[in-house]
């Protein structure tokens, strides 16, 4: 997990900023706004139990919009860590003990003004809890706090200046990485911090030394293996993995298979105790996506099915520095429980998502949690993981109020998915009828919870299941032969599964062109435009071109656009023409003719 830097929380906002590491916050979920005016009052919710939810409030946790308690990080004790942000926009920190007691506390030289405060990321199981805070000079300073406060110490790395130390992460030792700046340049640098104090500065070979360059650490496990990004001279970013004997391995997430492009999101956020790193990455669309790297090496992309796929979606309908993360985030990973996170789905929600270690989905929602149907910024994430697989995270309701919870999923029934379809092959744009039924052995059947229907990677439909079933009825499949495959993201008391992958072959479809000639019939000399129009055979728009004919002699060949191609010409002689418009067809229609025209040509 980690913590905004300096230079965000400065800024007035905590938000994502997917090429500079230090504005991530648990990969940039929520938005934090720093200013109370714009606060709406409304009754705190008490804490409430489900059960598999416990939602909880931090005593002095404001009440208006982005406000309220933001839970981070869960050791294996049920120990919850995070920050909440008062009636007044101010940030503290808070440790809920398992059995619900919550304990508040501020850095002692941490500032009260704008801006300001305490923000802890992290515990270890021994209760030590890590940090950043910004004093009254708004410099950020790391910190380690435990023992409700009789142990508290300030760490700045050796030659750090403003705007200073940001420590994001602590082992089971004691050991603190993090990342500061040096009056050397402008490009961050990783450090290492030992229980006993010991620095070690980290930068990552290849690392730019100019602004938006340089090195980030962002997690620390038992064994001293940290994982986090660095920004070469050229601006691209790495994911990094350091051994605790100080070996680096750089890798990065390429767009698409067989392809050599890096982005300069490839973001690292958290290694687990075997050495398996999540995080997330940035495709050439601007699309966000999560990976798995194993301590052998081999790197697995992901997303939830159903997540979206567009870029990020506008707040409340204005342009500009969006408050969301887009498509899908991994937030913490655990070797024995798998990967827990947030993604946004279609309606622009955000929700919670947990992927099993055998790559299977099972997706969330916190009791209240907002449904992003008014456009505002609501929804459910998971951000922390222990080896029990309860899960810390938090939420914010329809009225933009943050609020954190314990999510310990209850022992859930086994099912399994079968997908059926009313074809196994089509052509493009003739609608198929997908099928998928759910089961529970002898239990009744699942009623709640959603199904997505995939081809291949690529979410084609969501549907609610009710008593076992769900349906789609989509043209959404592609040109080709694709494997399709039904998720159920389980419900109340059942767990997800994934049917096995059909195929689906879908076929070009036909296309005809209809030829109409102006004048007709033409005096010699004079100009005759001859307009060529594709349909498909169950509609769209056809690319490509047409070529025009006289005869078998070509007058021209035309791109279309809009499924329309012209041509003009003042060069037909004396008498009847015999004119042909042939469509070369695309990637969707098959090629076509016109039928023959008869243009006269006069004296």
């Amino acid at each position: 997990m980690l913590i905004p830097g300096p230079e965000v929380i400065k800024s007035g906002e905590i938000m994502l900023h997917m090429n500079n590491f230090s504005g991530i916050i648990a990969a940039g979920i929520f938005l934090i706004a720093g200013n109370a005016a714009l606060a709406q009052e409304m009754a705190a919710i008490s804490n409430s139990t489900s059960s598999e939810f416990a939602t909880f409030e931090a005593p002095n946790a404001g009440a208006g919009s982005y406000q309220g308690t933001v839970a981070l990080g869960i050791n294996s004790s049920g120990e919850v860590v995070g920050m909440y942000i008062d009636a007044k926009g101010l940030t503290h920190g808070f440790v809920r003990a398992a059995g619900g007691t919550i304990t508040e506390f501020d850095a002692p030289q941490a500032g009260t003004g704008k801006k300001q405060g305490t923000f802890p990321i992290g515990l270890n199981d021994s209760g030590e809890v890590v940090g950043t805070y910004i004093d009254a000079q708004n410099d950020s300073h790391g910190f380690v706090w435990a023992d409700s406060g009789a142990i508290f110490f300030t760490i700045d790395a050796p030659g750090a200046v403003p705007p200073g130390t940001t420590a994001t992460c602590i082992n089971a030792s004691g050991a603190v990485t993090g990342y500061f700046r040096s009056i050397s340049g402008n490009a961050p640098h990783g450090f290492v911090r030992t229980a006993g104090g010991e620095f070690t500065v980290i930068d990552a070979p290849g690392a730019g030394t100019d602004y938006g360059q340089g090195t980030n650490a962002s997690c620390i496990n038992a064994a001293g293996e940290i994982t986090g990004r660095y920004g070469d001279s050229q601006g691209a970013g790495h994911g990094f993995v350091r051994s605790g004997a100080g070996v680096f391995t750089s890798f990065a997430v390429s767009s698409a298979e067989g392809s050599n492009d890096t982005f300069p999101s490839t973001t690292p956020l958290s290694i687990d105790a075997a050495g398996n790193v999540a995080g997330f990455y940035e495709d050439v669309n601007g699309e966000q996506h999560s990976f798995l790297r194993t301590a052998a090496g081999v790197l697995t992309k992901f997303d939830v099915p159903g997540a979206s796929s567009d870029p990020c979606p506008v707040n409340n309908g204005t342009p500009g520095p969006h408050l969301w993360f887009c498509g899908t985030g991994a937030m913490s990973i655990d070797s024995t429980r798998g990967i827990t996170g947030g993604f946004v789905d279609p309606q622009g929600a955000m929700r919670g998502y947990v992927r099993s270690v055998s790559g299977a989905f099972s997706t969330f929602d916190a009791p209240n949690a907002g449904t992003g149907e008014d456009g505002a910024f609501e929804g459910t994430a998971g951000f922390g993981m222990n080896s029990a697989a309860a899960i810390a995270g938090s939420y914010i309701d329809r009225n933009l109020v943050i609020h954190g919870f314990v999510f310990a999923p209850a022992s859930r029934v086994a099912t399994t998915t079968t997908l059926t379809a009313s074809r196994t092959s089509s052509v493009y744009l003739e609608p198929v009828t997908l099928a998928a039924r759910v089961a529970a052995g002898s239990e009744t059947a699942p009623n709640g919870g959603s199904v997505t229907f995939m081809a291949g990677d690529k979410s084609i439909g969501t549907e609610k299941t009710e008593s076992g079933k769900a349906e789609l009825t989509t043209t959404e499949l592609p040109v080709g032969t694709d494997s399709v495959t039904a998720v159920y993201a389980g419900g109340s008391g059942f767990a997800g599964s994934t049917s096995k992958a059909g195929k689906e072959s879908v076929g070009k479809a036909t296309s005809s062109v209809s030829l109409a000639a102006k004048p007709n019939p033409v005096a010699a000399g004079d100009e005759v435009t001859f307009t060529a129009i594709v349909k498909g055979q169950f509609g769209g728009t056809a690319t490509g071109s047409v070529t025009f004919f006289d005869g078998t002699k070509v007058l021209k060949t035309v791109s279309l656009s809009a499924a329309k191609a012209t041509c003009s010409t003042s060069s037909l002689g004396e008498g009847a023409h015999s004119i042909k418009a042939v469509y070369a067809g695309d990637e969707h229609f098959k090629e076509s003719s016109s039928e023959a025209l008869t243009v006269t040509v006069t004296k």
